[in-house]
């Protein structure tokens, strides 16, 4: 992908982030740190049982077969990498058949049931990168991140751009 290549110029010519197209996310497979929760969410709990801090990323990706289904106004977007509608592309994805002349409303029965599949067969790489989590539920982003993968953490803060290359490769 030649518009892929152009984004990751960054990483192999050491070029700024903001030549790039895209955005950059990471994805760290080992310990992913979790964010306090605000004194008003706390207090909005009224639990004295609560936990302190957010799920991590891990965490909420692990529970993705509890999400909801989007909303119809959602699965009418287009996916940033197919451009087909977000109904038809979760279909597909679950293996089921889905007509030239197929819609929403028409798929809405064989959708719900094929909703569990499609959570279970995405990869947490994919969410990142074409989805955003809202709510219960997901929504597709308008295009395609890059996904930077960090099997170990190699550096807790990368200070230098060659750190930050090294952690990379």
């Amino acid at each position: 992908e030649v518009k892929s290549q152009l984004a990751c110029t960054h990483l192999i010519f050491g070029a700024p982030h903001f030549m790039c197209t895209r955005e950059f996310r990471d994805l760290y497979l080992k310990a992913e740190t979790r964010q306090p929760k605000t004194r008003a969410k706390l207090v909005s709990e009224n639990d004295p049982g609560a936990r302190l801090v957010e799920k991590s990323q891990a965490e909420h990706y692990v529970t993705r077969c509890k999400w909801k289904l989007p909303s119809q106004a959602r699965l009418v977007e287009r996916h940033p990498l197919t451009a087909e509608p977000l109904w038809a592309f979760i279909l597909r994805r679950a293996g089921a058949p889905v007509a030239d002349s197929a819609t929403l409303a028409g798929s809405k029965g064989e959708l719900e049931r094929n909703w569990p599949l499609f959570l279970e067969l995405l990869g947490w790489w994919e969410l990142k990168r074409c989805f955003n989590r809202s709510g219960d539920s997901v929504v597709l982003k308008p295009a395609a991140d890059i996904v930077v993968i960090h099997p170990v953490g190699r550096f807790a803060q990368a200070n230098t751009d060659a750190q930050w290359r090294d952690a990379c490769f």
